[in-house]
């Protein structure tokens, strides 16, 4: 059989323009058509394109001959073109159904929208299109846009997201990872990892390397297995791993059975460099703040917001309340202990409206005695301003204490005044707390002092000590700092990748040095926004939405890359509208 086909390949042969006057037959994409019946003969053969004619045809069109032959062929050419132009437009027309069926389920899933609202937004165009220019309405009716098609839209356009994704991971000279791990409405376990990439020429790609849906454990062997899983089906080597940021949990962090120790394990077992490992700044912030939350204070502020808020009656009548008396704030804000970053938030308004809220639930027969306790006001206002400065990690607390000076504690300071007391006998309260605050940030922002030196380097490599440079650095960064127009770019630009990205061959391991740093992730506020999607879109409401989906729906919604959707669109087997 084999050697049957390579003889067929040899014989090389080629449509014989004499045919179609005898049988009736044209070339078509390297086959003989058959003009009167336009079948298609596999074989490009005078034997098979005669049989053909004499038995089908011959005994109806041998008759026809000179001009009447001429212009009968003429005439099949004819109409054998028009069917194939409109069998054209016939599959122009469907890709672009495709096509734009493709980008409405690009932006609903971008829009964290359901899958079902495709149907609404065509009965929507449907309108538009018969006000407007009703002879389009039809086009719009051939468009599928049902459920079930969105779906598989959105499935299309993750599968092409993530083969852009594995192609351009075989091009990365270096990646880091963030990696962190919640329950979703079903309590099903999401593994959330998302991969920072460099290629050589300075692109950096930050993206969902995968959502790993974990149905059993969840201890750090389980996360392990899942995160080395997704780094092989986008090809990308433990070698060139530079750094791995976690929340902080115990699977995580931990130096033996987490995350962290096991991938410490590995590594050293393939005898590769061990990355650096980051605690995730956000969560050291949180298990900081914890220092401070002072509950004698908080539990009445949380029990007095509860109380205002959770019945809508009592809501609106403070809310009209503070507009009777033209307060500074319309409303109190909740506060969630899993979003700590609201602490600040709700001590702050709390406390500026402190006289306004005692005054409404003196009314409401649910006096507080604290709101008029001159020590727990101070206490409250001091809470506010470290919660305040917690936020923007003002690292100058401490010393404004010890000089007794309250300029950056204001609210503590209005407190104070309107007490008309001497505030000395709370300095060593508030020096405790903020001991102990400082003693939380030398521990929880280790990972980053023990790379500060070379964060220094990175951050502005011409003001930097040549001494305290790598040793392997040390030439480049000698003709790097001695070459003026350098200088110059590096501070016109005011970029750091594209300067260490314009910079020559010269100084290549300069670029090597710089390239690893560029992908190290700070914290993991993109997993944490990423769950803020996922709780969005799978909730009570749609919390059958499967782990494909989910998946699909996360990489468009947070790539930065552009699906390829004229490439899905041929690909795609056109489908009625119905």
């Amino acid at each position: 059989m084999a050697s049957k086909k390579r003889k067929l390949a040899e014989e090389n042969r080629v449509f014989n323009d004499a045919w179609t006057d005898l049988y009736f037959f044209i070339n078509c994409n390297g086959k003989p058509l058959c003009l009167i019946c336009q079948k298609t003969l596999t074989i490009q053969k005078e034997y098979n394109v005669k049989r053909h004619y004499d038995s089908e045809h011959k005994a109806k069109f041998a008759c026809v001959v000179g001009e009447s032959r001429k212009n009968k062929i003429n005439a099949l050419k004819s109409s054998v073109k028009n069917q194939q132009n409109l069998f054209k437009v016939q599959v122009q027309s469907n890709e672009s159904n495709i096509r734009a069926s493709l980008r409405v389920a690009e932006i609903l899933t971008k829009s964290g929208r359901p899958f079902t609202d495709s149907e609404l937004i065509k009965q929507c165009a449907l309108v538009m299109a018969e006000e407007v220019w009703p002879d389009l309405k039809k086009k719009f009716e051939n468009i599928s846009l049902s459920a079930r098609t969105c779906t598989r839209r959105t499935e299309d356009l993750g599968d092409n997201l993530c083969q852009q994704l594995r192609e351009k991971a075989q091009q990365f000279e270096w990646f880091s990872l963030a990696t962190d791990e919640s329950n979703d409405v079903t309590d099903t376990a999401q593994l959330l990892i998302f991969v920072r990439g460099i290629d050589k020429n300075f692109n950096v790609y930050e993206e969902l390397l995968h959502l790993c849906s974990l149905k059993g454990t969840t201890t750090g062997e389980d996360l392990f297995c899942n995160l080395e899983q997704a780094l092989v089906s986008m090809q990308l080597p433990w070698e060139k791993l530079v750094s791995v940021t976690t929340d902080g949990g115990r699977n995580m962090s931990g130096q033996n059975k987490g995350l962290v120790g096991r991938i410490k394990s590995k590594l050293a077992e393939i005898g590769c460099a061990i990355p650096l490992f980051f605690h995730c700044i956000i969560h050291q912030e949180t298990l900081c703040s914890k220092v401070v939350s002072w509950k004698e204070v908080m539990d009445i502020v949380v029990s007095t917001v509860n109380y205002i808020r959770k019945n809508g009656l009592t809501h609106r009548q403070f809310q009209q309340f503070l507009s009777d008396t033209e307060a500074n704030h319309r409303d109190v804000v909740y506060y969630s202990e899993v979003r700590w970053l609201s602490r600040g938030a709700v001590l702050k308004r709390f406390f500026d409206l402190r006289k306004e809220i005692n005054t409404f639930m003196n009314e409401k027969g649910k006096s507080i005695p604290e709101l008029t306790d001159t020590q727990w006001l101070i206490d409250l206002g001091f809470l506010t301003d470290v919660t305040h400065e917690l936020n923007t990690l003002n690292v100058r607390l401490q010393e404004h204490i010890d000089e007794k000076k309250l300029d950056h504690f204001p609210n503590c300071k209005e407190a104070v005044e309107e007490a008309g007391i001497n505030f000395h006998w709370k300095i060593d309260k508030m020096k405790d707390i903020l001991i102990q605050l400082q003693s939380q940030f030398s521990d929880r922002f280790g990972d980053f002092e023990k790379v500060s030196s070379k964060l220094k380097v990175f951050a502005n490599p011409f003001s930097c000590d040549i001494e305290e440079v790598p040793s392997n650095l040390q030439m480049n960064m000698i003709d790097l700092q001695s070459n003026d127009v350098l200088k110059s770019t590096f501070y016109e630009l005011k970029d750091l990748v594209k300067f260490y990205g314009s910079l020559p061959s010269d100084f290549d391991e300069l670029k090597k040095f710089a390239q690893q740093f560029i992908t190290i992730f700070g914290s993991t506020y993109l997993c944490e926004q990423t769950f803020s999607i996922v709780n969005y879109r799978k909730n009570k409401c749609a919390s059958r939405l499967t782990d494909e989906h989910l998946r699909a729906i996360l990489r468009i919604a947070t790539t930065n890359m552009t699906a390829n959707i004229q490439e899905i669109a041929s690909q795609i087997q056109p489908q009625t509208s119905h």
